[in-house]
């Protein structure tokens, strides 16, 4: 109980903290009721998600239900007793530390959890009921249902975190919510205990036949996100003679493979010309003051970095090297071998940054462009923006291969058996969004920090790897 208490109250502090209560600028306007906007925005989401997990075949479902014979009505009622008192007494406690931001006293914190809890269950006692009689329509509804609300609210979050939308969001947090969400949380108690239909809909949702495919499925797709087409595995003409040891291993893979991270890097150059086509024709139908524009600039930066994830190639390069390089190569000791490790990985940084640099290059051209267009142009805003570009390319490039080296998570199957692999990643990535909300006044003063943080990155980590490299690159 302890544990999902102190999670929520964390959650509570990022929202509080992430989202400016008030901010005002000549350039730019928050939306003065940012986190209570982005409170009611999750509570939509939060209600179709409930529903959706009325049909869900999870394992400890299973496990407690068929295997040890619990009625379907008690496990229930304590599945959301265990899911939800931690998180009532949570949030009302992490809305309450954080009054700075919510201004709120803990009734009225209080009120509106247990309101949008007591919503949650309710509207899903309701689906079922209205589902009783024709549980796959209920399953398929309950899947679309919660594909458009969760696109729905995240396009209101965006919208709604930086346009005044003229509504009040902090009417929700008050103690006239309080008696509905008691209500509702006791009626669906009684739905939950008395309603027999119910012990049938959940059996339904179970089987150990689902729940061997799922996992099959999964298992599959892991391999599947690093595997490529024989096709495209080519055996090159270039003559490697003179190369030996790692390098010459090195060269021969890639060479028959780079065809299949060519074509990844042509996608992302579509992706990226289309996108900045788009920046520079709507200068052309949607009206927007010289002064709006300088404000939403101040964003390009930082959104530059949050984006260069899928700009680069860093990802999939790791997972593919290792399926068809490393994981048959690790198990020999030369192979892990301090110098060889060291050269292998500074051949392989070389060799990604070649292979994004078109992005880059292509990214870097197209924004001087729509700087000029939009009458961006001045030194400082170019030298912030192109810096920021440098230190996407360079982090993205570095990190994965630094992070793959260090903790190699995959194990033969391409399961990610070490979080810290992309914990550490995106750590960073939340970093930065939640700077780049709250401290967007700072952008020149965060894009130039993270260019040291990565300059610093690169050059210890590079060290870290060869000081430890052999020891933690193995076979999981």
């Amino acid at each position: 109980m302890i544990k999902p208490i102190l999670t929520n109250i964390v959650f509570i502090a990022i929202v509080g903290y992430a989202l400016p209560s008030y901010v005002e600028s000549e350039e730019f306007r928050f939306l003065k009721y940012g986190p209570f906007y982005l409170s009611v925005v999750m509570l939509m989401m939060a209600v179709a998600s409930e529903v959706y997990s009325a049909f869900e075949n999870a394992e400890d479902k299973y496990m407690y239900i068929k295997i040890f014979r619990v009625n379907p009505r008690t496990y229930s009622l304590a599945n959301d007793l265990l899911k939800f008192g931690p998180k009532i007494l949570g949030f009302s406690i992490g809305m309450v530390i954080f009054s700075s931001v919510f201004k709120i006293s803990l009734v009225e914190a209080f009120s509106f959890v247990v309101f949008s809890i007591g919503l949650r269950l309710f509207i899903r006692s309701i689906f079922l009921y209205l589902c009783r009689n024709n549980y796959t329509l209920g399953k398929k509804i309950a899947n679309i249902l919660v594909f458009f609300t969760f696109v729905i609210g995240l396009l209101l979050a965006i919208v709604g975190t930086f346009i005044n939308l003229g509504v009040n969001y902090a009417f929700f947090f008050s103690v006239n919510f309080l008696a509905p969400g008691l209500l509702m949380l006791v009626l669906t108690i009684i739905f939950t205990l008395k309603t027999t239909y119910l012990e049938q809909f959940v059996l339904k949702s179970l089987s150990i036949s689902d729940l061997l495919e799922s996992q099959q499925f999964i298992d599959e797709l892991d391999s599947q996100s690093a595997k490529v087409e024989d096709k495209d595995i080519r055996i090159g003409k270039t003559d490697y003679s003179n190369d030996q040891g790692i390098i010459y291993i090195n060269k021969i893979f890639y060479d028959r493979i780079g065809s299949v991270f060519k074509k990844k890097i042509l996608i992302r150059l579509a992706f990226i010309g289309i996108t900045l086509v788009i920046l520079n024709v709507l200068k052309y139908f949607v009206p927007i003051s010289p002064a709006d524009v300088k404000g939403l600039s101040q964003f390009i930066p930082l959104v530059l970095l949050l984006i260069a994830r899928k700009m680069y190639l860093g990802e999939f390069f790791t997972k593919t090297t290792f399926y068809y390089m490393d994981r048959k190569l690790l198990r020999f000791h030369f192979y892990r071998a301090k110098n060889n490790i060291t050269t292998s990985v500074i051949f392989r940084i070389k060799k990604l940054l070649k292979y994004n640099s078109l992005p880059f290059i292509v990214a870097l051209i197209g924004l001087l462009l729509t700087y000029y267009h939009w009458e961006l142009f001045d030194s400082q805003s170019v030298l912030v923006m192109v810096i920021s570009l440098i230190s996407g390319y360079v982090f993205m490039t570095f990190h994965f291969l630094f992070a793959y080296y260090m903790f190699q998570p995959f194990t033969n199957q391409m399961k990610v058996k070490n979080p810290i692999y992309s914990g550490v990643l995106n750590f960073v990535l939340y970093a930065l969004y939640f700077s780049m909300v709250r401290l967007s006044s700072y952008t020149q003063e965060l894009v130039f920090g993270f260019f040291i943080f990565v300059v610093l990155y690169v050059v210890l980590g590079i060290i870290v790897v060869y000081l430890f490299g052999p020891k933690r690159f193995r076979l999981r």
